[in-house]
């Protein structure tokens, strides 16, 4: 059995990981005075390291010196952790003292795997979202379908009616954002999987602790606050590519090599359809983000999906922030 339930109350190591990602300075401090905070800094030369141990003396911090994308960012700081639990949070995002705490007790539960609070954006608006599997056809649908015309089972965000948003209760995966598990299951099945450099993370973990009887849990009544950060349009098509990239090994690891292919295919297809209708698009208000460049480093993607090796070199930085190094993102 992995990760039995504990007895008296879990200890928790809330673990960040940043890429020169100045929003935590202003984060570090709303993080519970009795929990252990790790911080992983991936860009060499910043100096929010210095302003995190000024805020919070207690922080640990480690300089990775080279960014090799969030799972591995997230494993350093697990393998420096000694909590029971292990939260991983965005660097710009924020969990209250008692959210913290439901959420670690639910984590040590006996079949408990990755367990995410409600999600509120910087309006304080609700931005919580459940997601189903990633499938070939729920992927394409996404690209290609107003949300209102795909059926539930095969949107990507569980439907924001479903009853499992207001009670709770077991989902496919919950957002990365904000996200507890417990050390013992997490360490059972190795961690992140480093060949993610960016995007399905977390959607992979809970897949493979499903396998050991643990199940993703959404706990609605605590909450955590994203304020979400913008990109470069470099940073953004490199994000775009890892996103597809991430799509293609999440089929072939989980499906098989001929669920790759096809999905490579349907995928191909979907974004040939938004590149060859974007002059029409964008004069209109359906799927102008989804522009000529955004498909083709989706096209870069797909390839890199089934041909590419493990490791992924990151853009050059830009000198700012860059969330997709230290969370992620709307996908």
């Amino acid at each position: 059995m992995i990760g039995e339930a504990s007895q008296t109350a879990p200890t928790i190591s809330v673990v960040i990981v940043s890429y020169d990602s100045h929003a935590l300075v202003a984060t570090i401090t709303e993080i519970a005075p009795w929990a252990e905070v790790i911080v992983v800094e991936q860009h060499a030369r910043s100096k929010v390291p210095d302003d995190v141990r000024r805020l919070r003396h207690d922080a640990t911090v480690i300089l990775s010196g080279v960014n090799r994308g969030f799972g591995a960012g997230c494993n350093l700081g697990a393998a420096n952790a000694a909590g029971d639990v292990l939260v991983f949070l965005n660097p710009d995002a924020s969990v209250d003292c008692e959210s913290l705490r439901a959420l670690a007790e639910l984590a040590v539960a006996q079949d408990s795997g990755l367990v995410g609070p409600s999600i509120t954006n910087s309006d304080g608006k609700l931005d919580t979202r459940a997601r189903n599997w990633s499938t070939p056809m729920v992927d394409a649908l996404q690209l290609l379908c107003p949300r209102a015309m795909v059926p539930g089972r095969w949107q990507r965000d569980i439907p924001a009616h479903d009853r499992r948003y207001r009670e709770g209760g077991a989902v496919p995966y919950v957002q990365g954002a904000c996200v507890a598990v417990a050390r013992a299951a997490f360490f059972c099945v190795d961690g992140f999987d480093e060949a993610f450099f960016l995007y399905g993370e977390e959607e992979d973990l809970a897949r493979r602790l499903l396998c050991h009887g643990r199940t993703s849990k959404l706990l609605p009544e605590t909450t955590a606050t994203h304020v979400g950060e913008t990109t470069t349009s470099s940073v953004a098509s490199f994000a775009t590519e890892q996103l597809f990239r991430s799509h293609i090994m999440m089929y072939r690891k989980h499906a098989g090599r001929r669920s790759a292919w096809w999905g490579s295919l349907l995928l191909t297809l979907a974004l040939l359809v938004l590149l060859a209708t974007y002059p029409i698009r964008r004069l209109t208000p359906w799927r102008q983000r989804e522009t000529s460049t955004w498909c083709r480093a989706g096209l870069r993607g797909v390839y890199a999906g089934l041909f590419a090796g493990r490791s992924v070199a990151p853009p050059p930085s830009s000198g700012h922030s860059e969330p997709w190094a230290a969370g992620r993102g709307v996908d």
